[in-house]
């Protein structure tokens, strides 16, 4: 993400606050990719997800220091951090802590995301920054929590979150925000039984909004369906079922690996298989020829392609 974090592109390749750990430290307290964690020091603790990383040594953790209350929930990724400062230039100890982990289940999954679309003028409807400066003051609400964009020239808001208690005033003052309070404009879920609530609007043939809660197994293709703009009909009558794949075959497209020139890594693995030389990549993609900041990452993918 930038500084300001207003800058969609810029999430696609890490989406969110992960906690980076070595895979023996994953097993051993039975993690998963994409599984929550509590993370504890002397200080505060933060609820996020856990990934592995094959760059850290057993023992090490790792989580950007530019995470903020702005986009997760809590306080933030520095509230780990001890409270020792430079006596002279005042600079906080930013870089390292002593840390707990341990797996995070309690509560409810919930996902909300608006889509957002440049008009006849050029300005984006809704303003995505708008809708994001709307949905913070949820973030308090819950343990685990991010806030982010997603996308490139119509960037997706996209609020993941797990909480104890998904209130009905909660879910209805959610709905206002992303569009999806009229009952005339919406597909509809709703099993108070097991308590799950879905929701979704299509606008045209483009899904535009979609809040999901109780229940949240098809966030990640939905997500996908909205940023690259695909057609709703084929997977309308699916947009609200349980499913982690989408019905009509499409996949998603993954980690942006490239920013500067939009390349996925499925995009970019699938062509190490096939034979593809990193100089043959890079002559038909542009990955990784303009800033370069993404070079160390095709080498490391070609790498574990040729293993």
């Amino acid at each position: 993400m930038s500084r300001t974090g207003l800058v969609a592109r810029l999430y696609s390749h890490e989406a969110e606050p992960l906690l980076h750990m070595h895979k023996d430290d994953m097993e051993r307290r039975k993690l998963g990719d994409g599984d929550l964690v509590k993370v504890k020091s002397k200080r505060g603790s933060v609820v996020v997800k856990a990934q592995q990383s094959t760059t850290l040594r057993p023992g090490q953790c790792f989580l950007p220091m530019h995470w903020g209350g702005n986009a997760m929930g809590g306080l933030g990724i520095n509230v780990l951090l001890p409270g020792n400062f430079d006596p002279y230039s005042k600079q906080p100890e930013l870089k390292h802590a002593a840390v707990q982990v341990e797996k995070y289940s309690a509560g409810k999954s919930l996902v909300a995301m608006r889509r957002s679309e440049a008009d006849a003028d050029g300005k984006l409807q809704p303003n995505p920054h708008a809708v994001m400066a709307r949905l913070r003051q949820w973030l308090p609400r819950f343990p685990y929590a991010s806030l982010t964009l997603a996308g490139r020239n119509a960037p997706v808001v996209v609020l993941k979150a797990r909480g104890d208690d998904l209130a009905p005033e909660l879910i209805e003052a959610l709905d206002r925000d992303l569009s999806l309070d009229d009952p005339t404009q919406v597909l509809s879920y709703q099993d108070s039984r097991r308590d799950v609530a879905k929701r979704a609007r299509v606008d045209g043939d483009s899904l535009s909004a979609v809040r999901l809660a109780g229940e949240t197994k098809a966030a990640e293709w939905l997500a996908d369906l909205m940023v690259q703009g695909h057609s709703a009909a084929a997977v309308r009558p699916w947009l609200l079922a349980p499913l982690t794949q989408p019905p009509a075959g499409q996949s998603a497209r993954g980690k942006i690996i490239c920013n500067c020139f939009d390349v996925a890594e499925d995009e970019i693995a699938e062509a190490f298989r096939a034979g593809e030389t990193l100089d043959g990549l890079q002559a038909r993609t542009q990955c990784g020829t303009n800033c370069g900041s993404c070079v160390p990452e095709l080498k490391r993918l070609r790498q574990n392609v040729n293993n």
